[in-house]
């Protein structure tokens, strides 16, 4: 099912140390975005709480945004060992359970047998099809505790953009945003995204949320350019 999301695992393998570089130089806005996920979980989470991140990688920034939290379990899942085997030098300043798998995220989700207060997934959705982004939705939402909340980082287009539109906007804006990146890694960028690159819209999300479960949709970070934001969506209020 989720072809798109192991080639994407397999792209940030291979170019590990250019994910390093725009993640550094916030580009994607990844330290905007997880001091905000850190406010939302202080202020909504005060109780001990399970969290399960998917496609964590090294964990770096979610660690972050779990600092001086209730957390009392953290799991997380990836494809790519290289990733994890970073992930617990991150995660020891996290006063909790800690679990670590190598697997396919979707597989994991399917073979489930826990639940989880809160959900995250960063920047991954976006290599799926439509059609298998909400069943992945749904099997997020099948394996959060009945007032659970999944926290979706990624980047979207705007309401009506189509496809063609949103990558000349977004990677016309990387060609000349994205300037302290050598050349030849914003063409390896470009050519990935050109791609892999499927992304939904606001309303769109909204609308999928509605028809599996989820009570509410919370827009908790909106970013800078129209593209990378975060939202919570809430499955019991």
């Amino acid at each position: 099912m989720c072809e798109k999301i192991t080639n994407n695992k397999e792209y940030f393998r291979d170019a590990w140390s250019i994910y390093e570089q725009v993640t550094a130089l916030n580009y994607m806005e990844h330290q905007d975005i997880y001091e905000i996920v850190h406010q939302y979980i202080v202020k909504n989470y005060r109780e001990p709480f399970s969290f399960l991140e998917l496609g964590c990688g090294d964990a770096r920034y979610s660690a972050k945004a779990l600092l001086a939290t209730a957390i009392s379990n953290y799991t997380g899942v990836d494809l790519s060992l290289g990733g994890l085997n970073l992930a617990p030098k991150n995660l020891k300043n996290i006063n909790c359970i800690v679990e670590l798998k190598q697997q396919e995220m979707s597989d994991f989700l399917e073979s489930c047998n826990s639940s989880f207060d809160l959900i995250l997934i960063s920047f991954a959705l976006h290599h799926l099809s439509s059609k298998q982004k909400q069943v992945f939705l749904q099997q997020c939402w099948n394996c959060l505790n009945s007032k659970g909340t999944l926290l979706l980082i990624d980047v979207f287009c705007r309401n009506q953009e189509t496809l063609p539109e949103y990558l000349a906007r977004y990677c016309g804006h990387i060609q000349t945003q994205w300037q302290q990146i050598p050349s030849q890694s914003i063409s390896k960028i470009v050519g990935h995204i050109s791609t892999s690159d499927y992304p939904e819209s606001e309303s769109t999300l909204r609308h999928w949320a509605q028809e599996i479960g989820f009570n509410q949709v919370k827009l908790i970070y909106d970013g800078k350019h129209d593209v990378h934001k975060a939202f919570a969506l809430i499955k019991n209020s």
